[in-house]
């Protein structure tokens, strides 16, 4: 038998090299274990120590919030806010030994990363405490929007990720349903939830535009012609309005739901009977968000979108803004929505008709509504898509110039604010929607530099942040085209400002539009890529999006007293002085006294509480009339001095006077 042959022995340069890669392989996952420990165990952890210590002691210390701003702290402020961190890091120290001794006791063994990330992933929350801190600072709206929409946003964002981790709550909505009783209690529940924001929202609201309006807030153009046209028609006088030019306000707008309405005044033919009417109606958007979004996701989205309806500052602004026949169509564009979505026919064309009826340019809004509803699958929900396009330009066109009679498309009646005046910079030659289309095609330049301005932007961010952006998300979003187009093409910067009332052109639109944008986010390819559960991304979307109507409402709404939230006549009252009561008193006395045949002129805050008459008129545009009710405050340059001359020359015998109001009686009246 032959001698068995020995390996060769390995070079000591082999051996050396092999060390080498050991080594390296050992140190490779010695620096992998180090960074997985840096970001898992000490970058989060520090980062929530920063949060709660720092945000802790910002909150605590609410008269340091000005020089926080700044970074203007003393050196003592300073060194507490440091040792404020430092608390905060031993406190989130001891929630992690905490953690891993009960899961030591739970399972018998040790497992530290693992209860680290856990932990850590529940404390990422306290992260938005600086940025709930540096919103409280009153006023921080109104120097930077955009540093509180980012605030606003990463608060959203970070408590969002905490919502996500809830697993083991219990969801009513889950792939196996509950069993009919339980669901018939979250039916109940749901129910009163909508219910109480219907109510909140009908009472808050109502209180404030009634308060504002005794404020003598409120002014003759809009809430006193529109008192003026339902006082005429409930009177037998068919839209008629003596405080216009031409004696009916079709020659404004062409809104016959107001017909519908009439009836109603005659009950109570007060201004307060409009705005605590509207304030109850816009209120009622909440059913059918809530119905749309709980058909397409569940109980829980219908309920959390419902609040954030309630909350928008676009809501509120045009609940607050005098009285306006387009703010009727609001509820109706998520109503059509939902409608459409169930293929309810007859339901969804006495809708359509009580939308048009609101006012001649939503039939505008409309088209392209219909015209993506025609890619429906379902054929009758084609059919009705069809009938909604032809049956809006059909009736834009017969309103604007057969009823109207206006010389253009875009161009108004001699009583109304000429659209071209709105779009100003895109119609330079007064040509009407034909000009602004030319000023598109021809110049897109332009117009993008116009749609781009810094303020349309955080405009549309102000009304899209509340919605999470979902609406971008979803198929069809080009329902909102005519809208977003109308406010960021504007010139007049009531179209994009405080109230936001004008949102109230795509807004509804994308409320309609964000179950489906929700649905496809979680539904998508996005949580395969992220490896992310969809059902816990749906309810970490759903808690940003509430977060972030709450944030924004609070900061650019009317709910609570901010820098941001302006009415035309300044903001919105939330209280009556002794002194507003009285003088409030004194206008109603004055107003009931002149006889309801008499012709009465009043100044524009005077003429909303003169309007229930057939003769009401705007002074000191009409001359001539009975009776005169006067503020001398409103009055400038020569409408002052005309007015101070007539006083002179004895014009008038004085009724009644309170400060520089007064109810004047004209010695020969023309009228």
């Amino acid at each position: 038998m032959g001698a068995v042959e020995s390996a060769p022995r390995p070079t000591i340069a082999a051996r050396a090299r092999a060390k080498l890669g050991e080594l390296s392989a050992t140190l490779d996952g010695a620096a992998e274990r180090l960074a997985s420990v840096a970001t898992g165990w000490l970058f989060w952890p520090a980062l929530s120590a920063i949060g709660l210590g720092a945000g802790a002691w910002a909150i605590a210390h609410q008269d340091k919030l000005g020089v926080l701003d700044t970074n203007k702290l003393t050196a003592d402020d300073r060194k507490h806010a440091i040792l404020w961190v430092v608390g905060a890091a031993l406190a989130i120290a001891a929630v992690h030994l905490a953690v891993n001794v009960v899961r030591r006791v739970r399972t018998g063994s040790w497992h530290v990363v693992h209860s680290a990330s856990a932990a850590n992933r529940w404390l990422v929350g306290l992260c938005a405490l600086p940025l709930l801190a540096a919103l409280r600072r009153f006023g921080v709206e109104a120097d930077s929007t955009r540093l509180t929409l980012a605030l606003c946003a990463g608060t959203a964002i970070f408590l969002g990720r905490v919502a996500y981790e809830v697993a083991e709550v219990e969801d009513p909505e889950a792939e196996t349903p509950p069993g009919p009783g339980r669901a018939a209690l979250f039916d109940r529940l749901a129910a009163v939830a909508v219910a109480s924001l219907w109510g909140g929202f009908a009472t808050f609201v109502g209180r404030l535009a009634v308060y504002t309006h005794r404020a003598l807030g409120t002014r003759t153009a809009d809430l006193g012609v529109y008192e003026n046209v339902l006082w005429q028609t409930s009177h037998g006088h068919p839209l008629a309005c003596s405080l216009l030019k031409s004696g009916t306000h079709l020659s404004a707008h062409v809104d016959p739901i107001l017909l519908v309405i009439a009836p109603f005044h005659r009950l109570y033919p007060h201004p307060e009977l409009l705005i605590v009417a509207q304030a109850v109606w816009l209120g009622g958007g909440v059913v059918p968000v809530y119905l749309l979004a709980r058909d397409r996701i569940g109980r829980g989205a219908g309920v959390v979108l419902a609040a954030a309806w309630a909350l928008h500052p676009a809501i509120q602004g045009l609940a607050l803004d005098e009285f306006h026949s387009i703010a009727i169509a609001a509820p109706l564009f998520v109503w059509l929505a939902l409608l459409l979505d169930r293929a309810a026919t007859r339901p969804y064309l006495v809708a359509l008709a009580l939308t048009l009826a609101c006012r001649e340019d939503v039939a505008l809004l409309l088209v392209p509504f219909g015209l993506v509803a025609l890619a429906a699958r379902d054929a009758r929900a084609r059919k009705l898509g069809a009938i909604t396009a032809v049956a809006s330009v059909a009736w834009f066109v017969v309103a604007r110039i057969v009823i109207a009679r206006a010389g253009g498309l875009l161009v108004a009646g001699p009583d109304a604010a000429a659209y071209e005046s709105t779009f100003e910079a895109l119609i330079p030659d007064k040509n009407g929607l034909f000009g602004l289309l030319a000023s598109v095609v021809a110049n897109p330049a332009f117009a993008l530099r116009t749609a781009f301005q810094e303020a349309k932007l955080e405009f549309l961010l102000v009304s899209l942040l509340p919605l999470a952006l979902l609406p971008l998300l979803a198929r069809g979003k080009a329902v909102l085209a005519v809208g977003l187009a109308a406010c960021v093409l504007a010139s007049r910067a009531a179209a994009f400002g405080a109230p936001y009332r004008y949102a109230v052109a795509f807004v509804p639109f994308a409320f309609a539009l964000a179950p489906a944008g929700l649905a496809r986010l979680a539904d998508g390819p996005l949580p395969g890529v992220a490896a992310v559960d969809p059902r816990r991304l749906r309810r970490a979307v759903l808690a940003g999006l509430l977060v972030a109507s709450l944030l924004v409402s609070w900061k650019f709404g009317a709910l609570v007293d901010n820098a941001s939230f302006k009415l035309q006549a300044g903001k919105p009252a939330r209280a009556l002085s002794v002194v507003e009561k009285e003088t409030y008193a004194w206008v109603r006395e004055q107003a009931d006294r002149v006889p309801v045949g008499a012709s009465l002129a009043a100044t524009p805050k005077l003429g909303p509480h003169a309007a229930d008459r057939p003769r009401a008129y705007v002074y000191p545009d009409r001359d001539g009339t009975e009776y005169v009710f006067v503020d001398d405050a409103e009055l400038r340059g020569p409408e002052l001095d005309k007015h101070q001359k007539a006083l002179a020359q004895g014009e008038f015998t004085e009724v009644a006077k309170r400060g520089r109001m007064a109810l004047l009686r004209r010695k020969q009246p023309k009228d």
